[in-house]
Formats: structure tokens, sequence, C-alpha cells
């Protein structure tokens, strides 16, 4: 009910589904946590415990905001394009670039030091020169789906300078600037991205059903330097170590 598109956008459209099995992963993510603390209170105490997953109640609660909307106000969230559903429409994050593909940004200036730097980028091109009026001064004026006519304007002049930019130089720039922002991809580009060539982020895996042949995985999604992560082996298939778990059972 949370994801799709505004009506403004897609008229009539329905829901989207996140796909992937998302209902069991989760349901399966709480499991484990719930395995987990039985396990440390058996190791205490010596007494094991029935351990009982939900999948509706785990999947209400990873609804971010729609659940205390609820709770506390009995208001149901709307679903919104490319952004937070939220009780209220809120201002877009998606613009289209110059080159006909979009950008999605995640916030404006949200700290004065980012915001000097979002502002004179902008005014170096002739945009946004009425950014400098003190109304603009207060970080929480700037964010959007607050309702301030602050916002809206600066969002105006984004829109206006996206327009006139190469998706990727929108990218680039605003991560320089610490800007939470990108461009909308196909998965296919995402693979030849040359940020995450750099960082190593993708590993040959085989074993996932392709003749053995290494199939291209995400691999750390983040790098430690003293509990360094890594892929080593593909995913388990259903009731691969059945066997292995019966046999530490004990008999009776």
């Amino acid at each position: 009910m949370m994801n799709g598109y505004d009506p403004s956008d897609v008229e009539g459209a329905p829901p989207i589904r996140g796909h992937g099995d998302q209902g069991y992963n989760t349901a399966c993510h709480y499991a484990v946590q719930g395995i987990l603390a039985a396990l440390l209170y058996r190791d205490r105490t010596g007494h094991g415990q029935h351990v009982d997953a939900s999948m509706h109640e785990a999947l209400s609660s990873t609804t971010e905001v729609g659940l205390p909307y609820w709770f506390t106000k009995r208001v149901n969230v709307i679903r919104q394009t490319g952004r937070h559903a939220a009780a209220t429409r809120s201002e877009p994050w998606l613009y289209p670039a110059e080159d006909d593909r979009y950008a999605l940004i995640f916030g404006v200036g949200r700290d004065n030091a980012s915001w000097k730097k979002i502002k004179e980028w902008f005014q170096s091109e002739g945009f946004g020169l009425q950014l400098d009026e003190p109304r603009f001064d207060e970080p929480t004026a700037r964010q959007p789906a607050r309702g301030t006519a602050e916002a809206a304007e600066i969002l105006v002049e984004v829109g206006r300078f996206i327009a006139a930019h190469p998706a990727d130089e929108i990218y680039r720039g605003g991560q320089e600037r610490r800007q939470s922002w990108g461009v909308v991809r196909a998965p296919d580009e995402a693979l030849t991205d040359p940020h995450w060539e750099d960082r190593g982020f993708w590993v040959e895996v085989t074993g996932e059903g392709r003749d053995d042949r290494p199939v291209r995985m995400p691999g750390a999604p983040y790098q430690f330097s003293e509990t360094p992560w890594e892929l080593r082996r593909p995913a388990p298939k259903l009731g691969e170590h059945t066997a292995e778990v019966l046999s530490e059972l004990p008999r009776g």
C-alpha cells in the first residue's frame, strides 16, 4: 500500500509489491534475532524457549512511519513516487536532467556548511541568486516535507538547475558537496559504475545455478579495518544444510 506512484505521475496506478520474497526474508530476519536471544537466555539460565515469528507482525513493524502514524493518529500514509510514504503530499525528489535521465535528491543542505556549498554551486551558474536571503538560513526551513515556502522555493531552483545539467554531473557534484543525491539507473548500469569498480564491490561467485560459471554478485556493503567482510560462497539452497543441522541435534 505504501509503495508506488503519485496520482499526478501515474493516474490510477496500483501499489507496487517488493519482489524477492521480502515477506519471507523479513520474517526470517526476525526469527534469527529471536533464536539468538533464546540461545543467550538458555546459556545463562539453562532454560529453552519456544520461538514464534509472525510474518504479519514482522512486516507491520517494518513500514517505517506507517505504523506510528496509525497507532498515534489513526491516519494511513499515502504512497509517493520515489520517496517515503507520508501522511500528506511532500515535494518531489525526482527531477529530469538535461540528458532525459532522472536525478534523485534526498534533502538539500541539511547543515549550513553543505548548504553554503550548494548555494555557491548554483549561483556560480546564475541559479538561486535569492538563496542568500536570511529566511533560508534555518536548516528546518530548507527541508522537504515540512510544508515551508522556503523548501518549495529551493526545490524549484533545484529542478531548474538539474534540468540544465547531465544527471551524472548532478550526482557527482551533489556527492562532492555531501548531498545524498544519485541517478535513477537500470540494474545493468550499476554493474559498470566506476565507483563500485574502484572499491571492489563486485565479486565473482560460483554455484549460483549457472553451470558453475562465475556470476557477478554484490560484495561487502561496508569496509572495516578490524573486522573485514567478504562474500565467500553462494546463498544456501533450500534444504542444503538440513542433514547437517539434524545430525547435530541430540537423538531422543
